[in-house]
């Protein structure tokens, strides 16, 4: 797990399968849900805009505090044990919406979120 600051951001990768696990998965989750409102900012941002940000390669999105900023972790999903309920719960940003599940077991996280099934 990689972990660096900056600019008040925390820095998570994920395994080498492109899933988020244990803290890492913990950090994303937190992240997507504290900072990040799932409205997509307008595609047609001026040119100020453009020099300042330059052309997004991740999506930009509206924070809480009204400031538009690029999401760092668009189209992730991770999974982790909370020892709080004794469930795994499983995220699922790869639309940017952001689902969120728990499970019972491990290998049904990963099965969802490998899109082996659907819940209700």
């Amino acid at each position: 797990m990689k972990q660096s600051q900056d600019d008040g951001v925390l820095k998570y990768s994920p395994d080498e399968d492109g899933i988020f696990r244990a803290e890492a998965a913990r950090g994303v989750l937190s992240y997507l849900l504290r900072d990040v409102r799932y409205r997509p900012d307008d595609p047609y941002y001026s040119l100020i805009e453009a020099v300042e940000f330059g052309l997004p390669q991740k999506p930009r999105y509206q924070l809480r505090d009204g400031d538009y900023a690029i999401n760092e972790y668009p189209e992730t999903k991770g999974y982790f044990f909370d020892d709080k309920s004794g469930k795994h719960v499983a995220f699922d940003n790869s639309s940017n919406e952001c689902f969120v599940e728990e499970f019972d077991t491990e290998s049904e996280a990963i099965g969802w979120l490998k899109g082996e099934f659907e819940t209700e």
